[in-house]
């Protein structure tokens, strides 16, 4: 093996663990990010079901009288909240960001792997 190349691997295994790290961070980062997302859209549901179930007629009987009734009601204001929605779209597109963070995670440890083995291999 040439010494560009031995000195090209030598560099890799050098840069590659920052790499592995700087890329575990951001996944942390967002992993948490589509926590605090996923958490205040359980509180607007959680709201919206409390609101709806508290509702009266102008009788003062619950307008909503049984639990299909109240959760269809909940849905239907689930739906037209704006927020809420966007909150939705959001942690999809987190979910997906966060399995390419996986991904690309996986195939730098592999790459590191591969490169000490090369390393390994030379030594030998």
């Amino acid at each position: 093996m040439n010494e560009s190349i031995k000195q090209e691997l030598k560099d890799r295994l050098n840069s590659l663990p920052q790499k592995i790290f700087d890329n575990e961070v951001a996944l942390i980062e967002k992993q948490d990010l589509l926590d605090k997302v996923l958490f205040n859209n359980k509180v607007v549901e959680k709201q919206v079901f409390i609101d709806v179930e508290a509702e009266m007629d102008e009788e003062g009987k619950p307008r909503y009288s049984n639990e299909a009734k109240r959760k269809s009601e909940s849905n239907k204001r689930l739906r037209l909240a704006q927020a809420y929605q966007e909150n939705k779209v959001q942690m999809e597109e987190l979910k997906r960001e966060l399995e390419t963070e996986k991904l690309v995670i996986s195939f730098l440890k592999r790459k590191f792997r591969a490169t000490k083995s090369l390393i390994d291999l030379e030594l030998v």
